[in-house]
């Protein structure tokens, strides 16, 4: 394939992507118990309505529909190094899928490496440049430059991003407040959005800034579901970023 069109493949694919996130996300109604920020100020007796957590940032001690998007948009910052695995689930009438993804991202560069139906798939972005290959070797396919948002490996990781949940009129926001996932503490916000007005329920690590898990709704019936572990915020190593021999 000529790298013009190879070219125009990256990005269709990178669209694409976009595309079935955006498809993604809705809410409806969960009670999530508080959570006391890690950074409380000294003396605080919960009375006061935000807490500092310096440079003059502040962040609302109760996480409603109506605060959660200033408090994730405004206060929460990816992390620009880390490495964590990720488990994607997908449900339809009379079958499932599951997909496990290991994620390497060191500032601009990221590799997410997908396994399922009996493949692994390595996509790599690397020095602005993204990288396609199958298994452990054989013939890599080069897309050229290509677009790169800041959430794009979450994209590349089928996972949720939570973008959306900032662009939403506030009346579709359903619940928010603070919880604890898998012993991280979180933002979560359930809401409903798009065409076919799916429920979306997404925990947000406060430390990290990323989206530790996440479910999607089609009226009672879960119909995809993302977990995460831990991650962990070391730069991964230089061999996370090599192209196969």
């Amino acid at each position: 394939m000529r790298p013009a069109l190879l070219r125009v493949a990256a990005l269709a694919l990178l669209c694409a992507v976009v595309l079935l996130s955006g498809a993604l996300y809705l809410m409806g109604e969960a009670e999530t118990p508080p959570v006391s920020l890690p950074s409380a100020p000294a003396g605080s007796s919960g009375a006061p309505d935000s807490s500092e957590l310096g440079d003059g940032i502040y962040l609302p001690v109760d996480v409603t529909p109506d605060t959660v998007q200033a408090v994730v948009g405004e206060t929460l910052v990816r992390a620009e190094n880390y490495s964590r695995s990720v488990t994607v689930e997908s449900f339809w009438d009379g079958g499932s899928s599951v997909t496990k993804l290991d994620c390497y991202v060191r500032g601009d560069d990221w590799h997410v490496i997908s396994a399922g139906d009996g493949s692994v798939k390595h996509i790599l972005m690397l020095g602005g440049e993204l990288y396609i290959w199958y298994g452990s070797g054989g013939e890599v396919f080069s897309g050229g430059e290509a677009l790169q948002p800041e959430n794009a490996a979450d994209l590349f990781s089928r996972t949720l991003t939570y973008e959306e949940l900032l662009s939403l009129d506030v009346s579709q926001i359903t619940a928010a407040g603070y919880t604890d996932r898998g012993g991280v503490s979180c933002i979560f916000a359930e809401y409903s959005s798009g065409l076919l007005g799916y429920t979306t329920r997404v925990y947000i690590g406060i430390d990290t800034g990323l989206l530790i898990a996440a479910e999607r709704y089609d009226g009672e019936n879960l119909i995809y579901s993302m977990t995460s572990d831990t991650p962990v915020l070391d730069t991964p190593d230089d061999s996370r970023f090599a192209l196969p021999a």
